[in-house]
């Protein structure tokens, strides 16, 4: 393994068919299955008790006649239910 600081900038693909675990995430705000498949590339073996993950989102979604839109706002109000757990366990028990 490489000594220090390793970032890995990525589009959409690095969301599945890769194993890797990222002790951090930084990203955008997705649909809730992207979000799910990026959050499962964070800490995947449970090996760090400090890992956090921070999602970049606009303040408002303008929904009309956008699916994508509305689909993001319903995203974003699910991980706020999360109450900071991104967890497998905790993406599994939300409605």
């Amino acid at each position: 393994l490489p000594e220090g600081t390793v970032y890995l900038v990525c589009t959409s693909a690095g969301e599945v068919g890769v194993n890797i675990s990222a002790d951090h995430l930084v990203c955008d705000l997705s649909t809730f299955e992207s979000m799910a498949q990026r959050f499962g590339r964070v800490n995947r073996f449970g090996n760090y008790p400090d890992t956090e993950i921070h999602v970049v989102h606009p303040t408002g979604f303008e929904t009309k006649d956008k699916p994508v839109e509305a689909a993001r706002e319903r995203t974003l109000a699910l991980l706020r239910d999360l109450n900071g757990d991104a967890s497998p366990a905790a993406l599994g028990g939300l409605d």
